[in-house]
């Protein structure tokens, strides 16, 4: 399937939003996840359910520090499943959004598609925005990014990264970087994703 970025879509992720967030209303956090991080300040939250009950927690820890929480239904309890700082941007009021979603709508011909597997997408009030797919082994990698500042729309793969810029209303300016770069929401580094094709031929690991 064709993939659709992000410039071509940002406004049909409004309704991907509000099915997740409906969903949410329906099937708030347990209380098992919120007694067990009591201590943060829960910011957003987003969940998933088929396949696989999974809750995803944005929250701010005691010490100041934007955390996402990964939880996983094991054995009928929820088990944290990983937790990352390094992955998401830090400061106040930083998150609009987090939801999670399979579904877009495409508005270059208004079709809802299906994503393949479910994507974790964190909105900034900055305008930028970053997500990560759920692949066939269960773990979550980084799948698409947008800059607001450099006008910049990025598309993650095992080998590289495709970076689109709007040249005018009807062209893209397509520039693709080969490479390993860390895709793992694990792992990830927030602050070292790169923001243009330079930055990320300055990459460790690229050619």
């Amino acid at each position: 399937m064709k993939r659709v970025h992000w410039l071509a879509i940002l406004a049909g992720l409004v309704l991907a939003i509000g099915l997740v967030c409906t969903a949410q209303a329906a099937d708030p956090l347990p209380a098992e996840i919120r007694d067990s991080i009591a201590e943060m300040q829960i910011l957003k939250t987003a969940y998933w359910d088929s396949p696989g009950s999974t809750w995803f927690v944005f929250a701010r820890t005691p010490y100041g520090a934007n955390m996402l929480l990964c939880f996983v239904q094991e054995g009928g309890s929820w088990v944290r499943s990983f937790y990352t700082v390094d992955a998401v941007p830090q400061g106040e009021d930083v998150i609009n959004y987090l939801f999670i979603t399979d579904k877009v709508i495409d508005f270059r011909d208004n079709q809802t598609r299906v994503i393949p597997g479910p994507i974790l997408a964190l909105s900034e009030t900055s305008g930028c925005r970053t997500s990560y797919r759920r692949d066939d082994a269960g773990q979550w990698k980084l799948y698409d990014a947008f800059w607001l500042k450099e006008q910049m729309s990025l598309d993650f793969s095992d080998d590289g990264i495709v970076f689109r810029s709007p040249i005018d209303q009807d062209h893209d300016r397509v520039e693709t970087v080969h490479g390993r770069f860390e895709r793992d929401l694990r792992k990830v580094d927030y602050d070292a994703i790169p923001r243009t094709p330079q930055q990320a031929r300055e990459t460790p690991g690229t050619p």
